[in-house]
């Protein structure tokens, strides 16, 4: 038998039923991940970014933040994204951020940080 993949009618209502049970527990910090996970899987992505946001206020996980940044990456919110890479250095290095830096620069008109920021980067062969 094959394994069929969450329908998004099953995931909305797992999305529910997680939900309810954070109604009771909003710091609950699987239920939180569970709820990014599945409104990742939506596509809601302004909700998963809700949720991970509730649960790097309840654990600063690492897991999360860089979930967190790549879904502030797709959606544009360029200044959270340059904070959250700032933290996340602080928890070790991670050079395919800085990419992702110059990006949130160049979105931001930011151009006097770029060059800064792109001898960050490994040389290239």
């Amino acid at each position: 038998m094959e394994d069929e993949l969450a329908t998004p009618e099953d995931l909305r209502m797992i999305g529910e039923i997680v939900e309810h049970q954070l109604a009771g527990r909003p710091d609950d910090e699987k239920l939180l991940r569970t709820k990014a996970r599945v409104y990742e899987r939506l596509d809601e992505l302004e909700q998963a970014r809700a949720a991970y946001l509730a649960l790097l206020e309840c654990d600063p996980d690492v897991d999360a933040r860089l979930n967190l940044i790549g879904l502030n990456a797709q959606l544009g919110h360029w200044e959270e994204l340059l904070e959250l890479v700032v933290q996340q250095r602080a928890d070790g290095d991670y050079p395919h951020l800085e990419l992702l830096s110059i990006r949130a620069l160049v979105n931001l008109g930011r151009h006097d940080k770029i060059h800064e920021r792109i001898l960050k980067l490994p040389a290239y062969p």
